[in-house]
């Protein structure tokens, strides 16, 4: 034992030397009740707890600077994540609903994925993850369950650019679904608007428009918005109505290509 502590005794001998002294001078101190001894001891223990309790504030205040740092931090990652999570349950929900109207329709419905989405004023176009190779051609329509999304308008080997609701390209005869009265719609740069709809038509916010039988582009009847009001129910003899997309354009990740629907146009006999 006597060897173990010898090298301490020796590497720290002044140290130890000094502790023990201290601890007297402390113990005759606390023991000794004379007047000078008690204001000096007084005075000690003031300056120590003082000097203490500076320190403890500042090394606490270090410590909650670091905390708050580290759960502001902390809030910004789970913000991300809780993002990410909304992200991917949004899309499995939109999936889910592509894939129940895929299964419930009739139609031969080529799934595809939005890769690109160009928004501009007058032109609104998307592209999707289908081509020629796909079967994908110029002219056939491409939706959601919610309504129509657009028209095949330029078609590459593996994918395909869609003219949407809000491209000025993009014409279609319509019709009110209650009242079956017809009219063009068409983007006007900031609404959709449906146009040479005849006041006797008793139309209503909130009605919904097809797509008419009439219609060269997209003949089968697809929803493609509702009224959202109407723009001038005092003037003139034709109704201007603006719609709301049944498809949200802005939000939409996936949609179907009508494959089976003939773009050849009907022979017209003089």
């Amino acid at each position: 034992m006597f060897r173990f502590f010898k090298p301490v005794w020796e590497s720290f001998k002044e140290y130890i030397t000094l502790l023990i002294i201290l601890a007297i001078s402390l113990v005759l101190l606390a023991g000794n009740e004379s007047a000078g001894i008690r204001h000096f001891r007084t005075f000690l223990f003031g300056t120590f707890a003082t000097v203490s309790s500076v320190t403890t504030g500042l090394f606490s205040d270090t410590g909650i600077k670091g905390e708050v740092q580290y759960l502001r931090n902390r809030n910004a990652e789970l913000m991300l994540e809780v993002n990410k999570l909304r992200k991917y349950s949004l899309t499995r929900q939109e999936m889910n609903y592509l894939e129940k109207f895929q299964d419930s329709s009739s139609y031969s419905l080529l799934h595809a994925h939005i890769a690109f989405k160009s928004i501009l004023n007058s032109q609104n176009t998307f592209t999707i993850n289908r081509g020629s190779n796909d079967g994908v051609k110029p002219g056939l329509p491409v939706l959601t369950d919610a309504g129509l999304v657009g028209i095949i308008s330029t078609v590459s080997s593996d994918f395909a650019i869609v003219n949407t609701l809000k491209s000025s390209e993009l014409k279609l005869i319509v019709q009110e679904e209650r009242t079956m009265y017809q009219g063009i719609m068409r983007w006007n740069g900031v609404q959709l608007l449906v146009t040479n709809l005849p006041k006797t038509a008793d139309v209503r916010v909130g009605d919904r428009f097809i797509t008419s039988a009439s219609s060269s582009l997209m003949n089968a009847p697809c929803s493609v918005g509702k009224v959202k009001r109407l723009i001038n129910p005092e003037q003139g003899n034709m109704y201007i109505v603006e719609l709301e997309p049944s498809a949200n354009l802005e939000r939409i990740n996936y949609a179907f290509v009508y494959l089976n629907y003939s773009t050849e146009k009907p022979f017209m006999h003089k």
